[in-house]
C-alpha cells in the first residue's frame, strides 16, 4: 500500500454545482434525480451531470456515527443534478472509482470536518486528506469481491421495483367511483418527541427521523440513538411498517425493514385494512399530498390537511385489496435481504479497509 492525497487521483467537479430551492424544485416535478448532502431530496425535469461521479457530503449531516462519510456514487448512464451541499468528483484513469468509493466509504474522516454547530468539509480539507491506497492487482480484487455484494443488493433491489410497478398497475385498474375521506380508513401515528438529553452514543434503539426516509425508501443511515427509559413502545416500529415524513421533503414513504426502530416527531405511521393499498396510495398520489404542504422555509403537513384527502374506493373494497397483500410481504422480504446482504459489505469493508 502506498500513501498519496485525494487532489492526486480525483477531479473536482464542485463549480458545476447549481442549488435549487425547495419551492424551485416544487415548479419542475420530472424523472432527473437532485442530489443534497444526504443523497437524492428529489426529483426534478433537467439534469447537468452524467455518468460516474463521487459525491460526498460538504456540510450538514458529513459523517455518521462512525465518523465515516455520508458518500453516494453514480452509474454510467444516470443523469442527475446536485446542489452545493455536495462535493462532486471523479477518480483519475489510474484508479477505479468503485475503489475509491469503497476506500472511501470505510474512511475516517472526522480529521478534515470542521465546525462545531455546522459541520462542514472544505474543498481544501477534502483535497488534502491522506488515504492509503491498495496496488493495482488487488484493488481489482477487492471491487469483484465487494461488488458481488453490490450486484445482489441490485438485484433484490430490481425485485423491490418490478413489484411496485405490478402493485400500482393492480392498484390503478382497482379504483372505483366511489369516495372515501383517508380518516375514515387511514390511522395515522405520530411519532414521539424526544430531546438531546434522551440521546445516547450507543443502543439498539434507533430513532427514526425524517431524514430516514429517502426517495429509496427507508433507511437508518446517520441515525441517533435513544435510551430505552426514554421510549414509549408506542412509538417502537415492527417490520413492515409504513411510515411518511410530514416536514422537508413531505410524502416520502418508507418500508420499515430492521427492528428496534423508533418513530421521532415529523413521521407519521400508516395503518390501513390493507397494507399495499396505503402503500401504493401514497406512491400514487405523492405530488397531491405534497400540494397540501405549508411554509416556505421548510414544508409542513397536518394531519387534518392529510386526513380530507380521498381514496377512490370504499371501506369494503379496500378490505378486498387486501388479497393482492402478498405483493407487499415479498417487497418487506426483498427489502430486509438487501439489509443482511447490506451487513456483509460493511464486514467486506473492514475486512479490506
Amino acid at each position: 500500500m502506498h500513501q498519496i492525497k485525494l487532489s492526486e487521483i480525483i477531479d473536482l467537479e464542485d463549480s458545476r454545482r447549481i442549488p435549487l430551492s425547495t419551492m424551485q424544485r416544487k415548479l419542475i416535478p420530472g424523472d432527473f434525480p437532485y442530489y443534497s448532502a444526504n443523497g437524492i431530496i428529489d426529483h426534478i425535469n433537467n439534469y447537468i451531470f452524467e455518468g460516474e461521479y463521487i459525491l460526498l457530503a460538504e456540510d450538514g449531516s458529513v459523517m455518521n456515527s462512525n465518523k465515516k462519510p455520508i458518500i453516494h456514487i453514480t452509474k454510467e448512464t444516470d443523469k442527475f443534478w446536485v446542489s452545493n451541499h455536495a462535493h462532486i468528483f471523479r477518480a483519475r484513469r489510474d484508479i477505479s472509482i468503485k475503489y475509491l468509493y469503497y476506500l472511501l466509504s470505510s474512511c475516517d474522516i472526522s480529521q478534515i470536518v470542521t465546525g462545531a454547530v455546522q459541520p462542514k468539509v472544505s474543498q481544501e480539507n477534502l483535497l488534502n486528506l491522506e488515504l492509503k491506497v491498495h496496488s493495482k492487482s488487488l484493488q481489482e480484487y477487492i471491487v469483484n469481491t465487494i461488488g458481488s455484494a453490490d450486484d445482489l443488493m441490485e438485484f433484490y433491489a430490481s425485485q423491490i421495483e418490478y413489484l411496485k410497478k405490478v402493485s400500482l398497475f393492480i392498484f390503478k385498474k382497482y379504483t372505483s367511483s366511489h369516495k372515501t375521506k383517508l380518516k375514515d380508513v387511514f390511522k395515522f401515528k405520530s411519532g414521539g418527541i424526544f430531546k438531546s438529553k434522551d440521546y445516547v452514543d450507543c443502543s439498539s434503539n434507533k430513532l427514526i427521523t425524517i431524514k430516514n426516509i429517502d426517495d429509496y425508501g427507508f433507511n437508518t443511515n446517520n441515525c441517533s440513538y435513544v435510551s430505552s427509559d426514554k421510549i414509549d413502545d408506542k412509538y417502537r416500529l415492527t417490520i413492515g411498517d409504513l411510515i411518511m415524513t410530514m416536514t422537508g421533503n413531505v410524502g416520502r414513504v418508507g418500508i420499515v425493514n430492521e427492528s428496534n426502530c423508533i418513530l421521532n416527531q415529523r413521521c407519521v405511521s400508516i395503518k390501513s385494512p390493507s397494507k399495499l393499498y396505503s402503500y401504493c396510495y401514497f406512491i400514487e398520489n405523492k405530488q397531491n399530498v405534497i400540494f397540501l404542504a405549508k411554509g416556505t422555509a421548510q414544508l409542513n403537513l397536518s394531519l387534518d390537511d392529510l386526513n380530507n384527502l380521498y381514496v377512490s374506493n370504499t371501506t369494503k373494497e379496500i378490505i378486498e385489496f387486501s388479497k393482492f397483500d402478498i405483493l407487499y410481504d415479498l417487497i418487506v422480504s426483498y427489502s430486509t435481504k438487501i439489509k443482511k446482504v447490506k451487513e456483509i459489505k460493511e464486514k467486506l469493508l473492514l475486512k479490506y479497509f
